[in-house]
């Protein structure tokens, strides 16, 4: 399997992964990424790169959310506005 990242060492890592998530609006512990195989590490960049790309006018088949991403997401804080006032809200995972 050929990755593109951009680490010199072409090598996928869970810095990299978590960034691409991140970009995909997924919030996961670098400490939980590390934990992932291989292929559970690819398979989740895949994701995000596809929902990032996918964001926009690019035409990307998007694929369903990976179920250890699922299971291995934090619950986020957002704030959200209710009649006029701002309140802060906490996202669940699931």
């Amino acid at each position: 399997m050929r990755i593109t990242v951009f680490d010199p060492h072409q090598k996928l890592t869970a810095s990299i992964t978590e960034d691409m998530l991140l970009l995909a609006g997924v919030k996961v512990a670098p400490e939980v990424i590390g934990q992932w195989t291989p292929n559970e590490m690819a398979l989740a960049y895949d994701w995000a790169a596809r929902e990032h790309l996918s964001a926009s006018d690019n035409p990307v088949q998007r694929r369903p959310r990976p179920w250890f991403v699922t299971l291995s997401m934090q619950p986020w804080i957002r704030p959200v506005a209710v009649y006029g006032e701002t309140r802060t809200v906490l996202m669940e995972a699931l």
